[in-house]
């Protein structure tokens, strides 16, 4: 997951371990300020990536899990949408006053 942040152009200090298996990443913004009140905001996203092994039972199908259980909690797609938009945030962040960041939480 690290790894894959960097090619979007995160650097280390934004990337941070959370509780042992999580990572923090912070989006802070580089346009203009908003809300001149010297208050700094956020928003956080947050996608699990933890999944729960459960029996698969369709054996009868080709693309069958070949390990003793499978992963079917839709976590595979939760971490394509986080890092879709910490992407396209990462690449906007010109369009995030500089007194705003967004936290994304995996």
């Amino acid at each position: 997951m690290t790894d894959t942040l960097k090619t979007f152009g995160f650097k280390d200090d934004e990337i941070k371990t959370c509780a042992g298996t999580g990572i923090t990443v912070d989006i802070r913004g580089t346009g203009p300020e908003e809300d001149k009140d010297g208050k700094v905001s956020s928003v956080a996203i947050r996608a699990d990536m933890d999944g729960l092994p459960m029996p698969e039972l369709n054996h009868d199908l080709e693309y069958k899990t070949t390990t003793d259980h499978a992963h079917m909690c839709g976590h595979d797609g939760h971490m394509v949408t986080i890092l879709g938009t910490a992407q396209v945030l990462n690449n906007n962040r010109d369009k995030i006053p500089s007194n705003k960041f967004v936290r994304l939480l995996f």
